[in-house]
């Protein structure tokens, strides 16, 4: 039977008596050049018909196990960008049949169904996570250490199980796919100094080989990442994984330039344009370049099972890209998680009102770091100027705001967010110092940096929108005041397991607090005419303490935030529930006032 070769995608089409190659370039001529092994040096050439420039070839038989590459106009060999697997340290493509990595049940398997304005995000990195001796992980910095049960440091859980008595539910995993700045050889598995975030991607569609226990086999690392999915799903934890279509890590000489010159990189005076700030920028209005971040999307999605995406540097992605990438997402899983950083990362030519951010796409279901609050939360990035916690109480009206979901509450606490549910409140990511090295630069005393590190979350918890964290926050974990740590060693990378033991209190009151997030989650997801009507702000007497009241169904919950040094008493609340001070269990309060210690915050129920 003859081929129809327009019916076929970008990328291989693997079937049992044939692989279907296809591949658009600028180019006059193009080669497919087949090896044997990843190793061999031999190999056979055969030429590829074009047809609008989209390179094809049609090779009849079984070539399951054979790399291949693309040899363009008999000067440059390069990989398949939408190669889905490839070798180790990606400098060949892989024909491999993708239904082979489907693990038991794994497309029975049932996805955890959490509403998405109830999610709780915690952000990790695989090898961060999993790396350190004293996490009890056997798999360690793999996909495979997520699974396994039962890793303990001392007495306290590690790993998956301590993300389960934790209570987080939605995991956002750092770069996973196809990055180039780590060695994927595994004799580097435990060398400290090969790590790297990953925000440097070479094969979108591919997985990353070091997290993998067999980099040399293109099978292990999709079945093992598919191992992981599934167990923390199992858990009732979805998964978002971090995606980066802004850049690339080569400009001149990667695949996509290589095939199409100055096609799918937007260009400034005949150089790239750099609004990554990594040498270049994805063109993503350019059809084949859209086309590659949609195919690629949709493919993580059906694939893996995934339950959403991060977008890296969403500024730099074009707002119909961005639009028609949440459509199609949508399509298929209307419950879909999109979020991602509405900036760039330098000066760019994409024209601002193209850009998807706050103000162009806002009210499409797409959710934006919320980094006006987490400033006014914690203070500047790096830099000593405090915040909110800290004892600048003039930021007390920007927390109110971000407490409010953002939107423009009244002429005191306005925001840009159109949709409160859009905002991601967060108090520090993985760029930048950790929260505990930041509230260093402005705290010497370590009993206060602990109380006002719980007081951040506690705000975020306790505000509109989707909160978001880091692996680590919840026992004061720290990076050696390094402040950004995307190639540094897993010396001040890996996450330390004893911190659990030595700051387990502090771990605790996060745990309660996510507790009572969960327990009293239609406070937290309402819309923004709900938020007007409902949410009120009191006049507490003090700059440096924030009350507000909600009102829902007959209940009222009232919040207290003091971030002053020394104690505030909430009065007229006799016979009121107190349902959350990070110590007890709820209790009726017997007596006329209530104390809220410094730097501590108390949640009141009135039913």
């Amino acid at each position: 039977m003859e081929i129809d070769l327009d019916s076929i995608g970008l990328g291989l089409s693997y079937f049992n008596d044939k692989s279907i190659f296809k591949v658009f370039s600028t180019r006059n001529k193009l080669k497919l050049r087949l090896y044997e092994n990843q190793e061999t040096e031999f190999f056979k050439e055969y030429s590829m018909i074009v047809k609008n420039n989209v390179f094809s070839l049609c090779l009849k038989g079984n070539y399951e196990g054979y790399y291949y590459t693309y040899i363009i106009e008999d000067k440059y060999e390069v990989t398949d960008p939408y190669s889905y697997f490839s070798s180790k340290n990606s400098i060949r493509s892989f024909i491999g049949d993708i239904k082979k990595t489907d693990i038991e049940d794994f497309r029975k398997h049932k996805k955890p169904l959490i509403k998405k304005d109830e999610i709780i995000i915690y952000e990790m990195h695989i090898k961060d996570y999993t790396f350190n001796e004293n996490s009890g992980i056997f798999n360690r910095g793999k996909f495979l250490g997520l699974t396994e049960d039962n890793t303990k440091y001392n007495n306290f859980s590690t790993g998956l199980d301590h993300l389960k008595e934790l209570g987080i539910n939605c995991v956002h995993l750092m770069p996973i796919y196809d990055f180039i700045s780590v060695d994927e050889d595994n004799s580097k598995d435990f060398d400290t100094d090969n790590y790297n975030w990953g925000y440097d991607p070479e094969l979108y569609n591919s997985v990353e080989g070091s997290y993998s226990t067999s980099s040399i086999d293109p099978y292990s690392r999709i079945i093992e990442l598919k191992k992981l999915i599934k167990k923390f799903h199992e858990a009732g934890i979805k998964v978002i994984l971090d995606v980066v279509y802004n850049h690339t890590f080569k400009s001149l000489e990667s695949n996509l330039n290589l095939l199409a010159p100055n096609y799918y990189y937007r260009l400034f005076e005949g150089k790239f344009s750099n609004g990554s700030g990594c040498g270049n920028e994805i063109n993503s209005e350019n059809f084949f370049a859209r086309k590659l971040i949609l195919d690629s999307l949709s493919y993580w999605q059906k694939e893996y099972m995934v339950d959403g995406f991060r977008f890296d540097l969403m500024g730099l992605i074009d707002k119909e890209t961005m639009l028609q990438a949440k459509k199609i997402l949508q399509e298929f899983d209307p419950d879909v998680i999109l979020y991602g950083e509405p900036w760039t990362g330098g000066c760019t030519v994409l024209d601002q009102n193209n850009m998807s951010n706050i103000l162009n796409i806002s009210g499409n279901d797409i959710g934006f770091f919320n980094d006006s609050f987490r400033d006014a939360i914690k203070g500047n990035l790096d830099d000593n100027i405090s915040g909110f916690i800290s004892g600048k109480f003039e930021l007390k009206n920007k927390i109110e705001c971000g407490i409010a979901g953002s939107i423009f509450y009244d002429e005191k606490r306005w925001g840009n967010f159109i949709n409160p549910k859009e905002s991601i409140n967060y108090f520090n990511s993985h760029d930048n110092l950790i929260i505990s090295d930041r509230l260093r630069l402005n705290i010497k005393d370590e009993k206060i940096i602990e109380k006002t590190s719980i007081l951040a979350f506690n705000i975020i918890m306790t505000s509109q929108g989707i909160p978001f964290f880091v692996a680590g926050n919840e026992f004061l974990r720290d990076k050696k005041n390094c402040k950004n740590s995307y190639n540094a060693s897993t010396d001040v990378n890996a996450i330390d397991w004893s911190y659990k033991e030595k700051y387990y209190n502090h771990y605790l009151k996060y745990k309660k607090m996510i507790e009572f997030r969960k327990r009293f989650i239609k406070f937290f997801t309402l819309d923004k005419s709900e938020i007007k009507d409902n949410l009120k702000f009191l006049e507490s007497g003090n700059s440096g303490v924030i009350i507000y009241k909600i009102n829902l169904d007959n209940s009222q919950l009232t919040i207290v935030h003091n971030a002053r040094s020394e104690a505030y008493f909430l009065k007229n609340i006799n016979k009121s529930k107190v349902v959350y001070d990070g110590y007890n269990n709820p209790y009726i309060i017997d007596h006329n006032n209530l104390e809220v210690k410094a730097y501590e915050s108390v949640c009141v129920l009135n039913e």
